[in-house]
């Protein structure tokens, strides 16, 4: 019974003094950040405070002289904790020119602790000039209706809300969001895909404000002349919910010269189809097809692979294919739907593909 009640003595202690701890030592540290999203000179310039909710925080005050900002608030203990943490607090600069700056922060303490003081230098860069945010293109010279990546540079804290055409250019809008900003990063957005020419691509604020622009060019297809078509691109995910829920064709489709029927066009297309076989169990066949003109009508074999020794390391791990029939894939014009037609397994195929349909949470819309 005495040990019971000198453990909860010490306990109570215990609680005690990491509550005076928590509410008369140094808080957290501030270690202002200016937001690198922020500094720019074509908008507000902001800094972020840390606030330890063990203390009550007064409204901070901006001065500047010359190209130094200092930043003071009164900080007194809280008599009790309301919840261990920090907050966070946003103080504005305000729009300043381009060019280096420093910045002072001094915590001004109502009684006890002693607040550490703190400096650091800041840069604010005009977007238009060298070495404001960039924007690089993927793959840097793209052709005719290749896909193509636009890399725009954001803080951590700069969300893309949305895509729009405006003023003979494709703009990526975005937006500054509540939360701690302290490194850049650079955003891949799918742009699409283009016919020969130049375009270009801005990130822009959703009032208009323009953060960085890029051109580039879309040059032709590599290919000659006379088989430069442009035959409807399959590659993605296709499905067949009616017929076979629950399963899907991965096509990549890719075009080539030289090859069969001496027409030197052919036209392949592959495929990962997953799908169960009569048992219930899930099984992958890899589909390998081609067509000798650009038509979609393809003509092929379908395999599966097995481990020739399925004891071994996975890295030792060797395959071997075997054929397991044929197909042929044509396109229906009428209803978009790709219609695969064979022998798999003894069995006769007969089935409708359609384009698995998804969005993007970065479009406006959902598009």
């Amino acid at each position: 019974m005495r040990s019971q009640l000198a453990f909860v003595a010490s306990s109570l202690l215990f609680a005690a003094v990491a509550h005076a701890q928590a509410t008369t030592t140094q808080p957290a540290p501030v270690r202002p950040i200016v937001i690198p999203a922020t500094a720019y000179s074509t908008l507000v310039t902001k800094v972020r405070l840390a606030q330890d909710r063990c203390y009550a925080w007064g409204a901070p005050q901006v001065t500047r002289s010359g190209n130094t900002f200092a930043i003071t608030q009164t900080v007194a203990a809280r008599a009790q904790c309301p919840a261990p943490g920090t907050d966070t607090t946003d103080v504005e600069l305000g729009r300043i020119p381009a060019g280096a700056y420093r910045l002072t922060y001094a915590p001004t303490a109502i009684g006890s602790p002693v607040f550490a003081a703190y400096a650091r230098e800041f840069d604010v860069r005009d977007p238009a000039a060298p070495g404001g945010l960039g924007i690089r293109i993927e793959p840097a010279r793209p052709t005719a209706l290749e896909p193509v990546t636009a890399f725009v540079d954001l803080n951590t804290c700069e969300l893309v809300t949305g895509f729009r055409m405006r003023n003979d250019a494709l703009e990526v809008v975005t937006a500054i969001a509540n939360v701690p900003c302290d490194a850049p990063v650079p955003r891949a957005v799918a742009i699409g895909s283009f016919p020969p020419g130049t375009y270009t691509v801005r990130a822009v604020r959703a009032d208009g404000t323009v953060m960085s622009t890029q051109a580039f060019t879309v040059g032709p297809a590599r290919t000659a002349a006379t088989i430069n078509e442009y035959p409807q691109e399959l590659s993605g995910l296709w499905v067949s919910p009616d017929e076979e829920p629950g399963t899907a064709i991965a096509f990549i489709n890719s075009g080539y010269n030289g090859g069969d029927s001496g027409s030197g066009r052919v036209n392949g297309l592959v495929g990962i189809w997953y799908r169960y076989d009569a048992t219930g169990a899930p099984i992958w066949y890899y589909i390998e097809t081609d067509t000798g003109g650009v038509a979609i009508n393809f003509n092929g074999s379908v395999f599966r692979y097995a481990a020739t020794n399925p004891g071994a390391l996975p890295f030792q791990r060797t395959t071997a294919a075997t054929g397991r029939g044929t197909v042929n894939i044509q396109l229906d014009a009428l209803s978009g739907d790709l219609r695969l037609r064979g022998v798999v397994d003894g069995e006769a195929i007969d089935l409708p593909f359609r384009p698995f349909r998804y969005t993007r949470n970065a479009w406006s819309g959902g598009n």
